[in-house]
């Protein structure tokens, strides 16, 4: 049996994009900044666990 296809990974909205550039008037506060990097490390693990899968399936794995 193959292993389930996980979840695309999903791009960065813009709000979060705005925010990691320095857009707007005000500064990141420290709960921003960590809700930022959890968002990235989520969608970085996200897209670690995708490319495996990716590679696993042309690699002939079932």
């Amino acid at each position: 049996m193959s292993k389930p296809m996980p979840e695309i990974p999903k791009g960065l909205d813009p709000e979060l994009v705005e925010k990691i550039s320095g857009g707007g008037f005000d500064m990141c506060s420290p709960d921003e900044i960590n809700q930022l990097i959890g968002g990235l490390r989520s969608n970085y693990d996200t897209l670690v666990d995708f490319t495996s899968y990716v590679i696993g399936r042309v690699a002939g794995e079932p």
